[in-house]
């Protein structure tokens, strides 16, 4: 028996983007009391921090365009990158960053009517192993 496929929208990580992404990476690293890995990030090129809460991806990313005041992003997975973005264009939202695939998923980013950055995910399925119970 094939198990049913969950298509609820589901959190899967938070972004902060920074103008000090260290400064913020240590303050959440001691607040939670946790380490974040450092890197760069393979969209911006900016500088990284992230770590793994309870499941979901928590990172900490450079922004040269965020001044002063940050900004925090949530990421949900979805079934269909390409089609949740039409959805977030037909209600009045924008793309901050287009449909992109990876070796990890696809992956985009909407804005919402307000400005807020919504990161729209879908993981690669391994079709060897999908569907098997």
């Amino acid at each position: 028996m094939t198990p049913a496929v969950d298509t609820r929208p589901a959190l899967v990580g938070v972004t902060i983007y920074s103008s000090r992404p260290d400064v913020l990476a240590a303050f959440y690293a001691k607040v939670l009391v946790t380490s974040l890995d450092g890197g760069v990030d393979h969209v911006s090129g900016e500088a990284m921090f992230r770590t793994q809460l309870d499941g979901l991806e928590f990172e900490v990313i450079g922004s040269s365009a965020v001044l002063g005041a940050g900004s925090i992003q949530p990421s949900v997975q979805v079934p269909d990158v390409a089609s949740a973005v039409q959805r977030a264009l037909d209600a009045d939202g924008s793309v901050h960053l287009g449909v992109a695939d990876h070796d990890w998923g696809t992956f985009a980013i909407v804005v919402d009517p307000d400005g807020n950055r919504l990161g729209l995910y879908a993981p690669v399925y391994n079709s060897d192993t999908e569907g098997q119970a």
